[in-house]
Parts: structure tokens; C-alpha cells; sequence
């Protein structure tokens, strides 16, 4: 396995891709993927991490709607998310990846 295949299974892994969808694409062990994605220190983030009721544009949107002063409530209530969803966006506990 050369430096390129290295750093294409690592990119995909950033965006999402699991292990043993790498290591069938690749035809490598999985304990191998995993070896090659042991220092990747920033998995998937966003709505490539898994499931999610957010997208990046929905969550931009928020911190507009945050900066704008609208009560957390309220802005959970229109996404239909908890109120701790928008703290932890508000605080940069989660999302911290978007402006």
C-alpha cells in the first residue's frame, strides 16, 4: 500500500465512511483500515457523522438566529431539536467546525 491510498482511505474515513465499508472498497483487513485511521484525530463531523436532524446550512442559520437575539426555545422549537442541541451549538460544544 503506497502514501496515496493511505491518505485517500483517510480522507474518506473524514468524511464519514466506516471501517469495513474501507476495507471491502480497499480489499484490506479491517485491522489494517484501522491501523491507517488510528491518528486520524478528527473523524467525520457535521451531518457526515451519522445520523442527524441538522444539516450544516440549518445550523449557520441558528448562529444567525442566536446572534439575532431569538430565545434558544425558540429556535429549538422550529428545528425541532432539544434546547441543550442549541446551547451546545451556541457554546461551540457541537458544530464548532462552522462559522
Amino acid at each position: 500500500m503506497n502514501e496515496e491510498t493511505i491518505q485517500e482511505i483517510r480522507k474518506k474515513r473524514l468524511q464519514g465512511k466506516t471501517y469495513d465499508n474501507l476495507a471491502m472498497e480497499y480489499q484490506l483487513p479491517l485491522c489494517v483500515v484501522r491501523t491507517v485511521c488510528k491518528d486520524v484525530k478528527n473523524y467525520a463531523k457535521g451531518s457526515f457523522a451519522g445520523p442527524s436532524k441538522l444539516l450544516e446550512a440549518h445550523v449557520k442559520t441558528i448562529k444567525d438566529l442566536l446572534s439575532q437575539g431569538f430565545a434558544l426555545k425558540q429556535i429549538a422549537g422550529l428545528y425541532e431539536v432539544s434546547i441543550s442541541t442549541i446551547c451546545d451549538i451556541n457554546t461551540g460544544r457541537s458544530w464548532a467546525h462552522l462559522p
